[in-house]
């Protein structure tokens, strides 16, 4: 069996590329992640939209050079609060145990300038509001 590789073939190849890419990108639970892949799928669907049409559908091509823009802007948003975030030495502890898989240093520092540490018997506590 020999498969004719044709323009054809390519535009069902990238199109398909992008759909996985984008479905892959649903099933993330990083934020990250979902980012990155949307951008990523957004290259192959912008290559197919210029090569499987006869004229290059070029509205849908901007659009996904927007979505790529907002979801860069969205990266390096999402890094810089991450990376200018510091904890003290209780904090950086309990986020790493408990916290870690569960929220993103940033939304792990807007939970403890709400919420309480407390000593009882010599024994850390984070007590958050009621």
């Amino acid at each position: 069996m020999t498969i004719d590789f044709n323009l054809d073939t390519l535009n069902y190849v990238l199109y398909a590329i992008a759909y996985l890419t984008t479905l892959l990108a649903f099933a993330m639970k990083s934020i990250y992640w979902l980012r990155l892949l949307t951008i990523i799928s957004s290259f192959f669907y912008s290559a197919y939209y210029y090569s499987a049409p006869q004229e290059p559908m070029w509205i849908n091509i901007w659009t996904e050079g927007l979505l790529v823009g907002v979801n860069l802007v969205m990266l390096v948003i999402i890094w810089y609060q991450n990376s200018t975030i510091k904890f003290s030495e209780y904090e950086q502890e309990l986020y790493e145990t408990l916290f870690h898989d569960l929220l993103s240093p940033f939304e792990y520092l807007k939970l403890i300038r709400i919420a309480k540490f407390s000593h009882y018997k010599k024994r850390l506590f984070f007590n958050a509001p009621k």
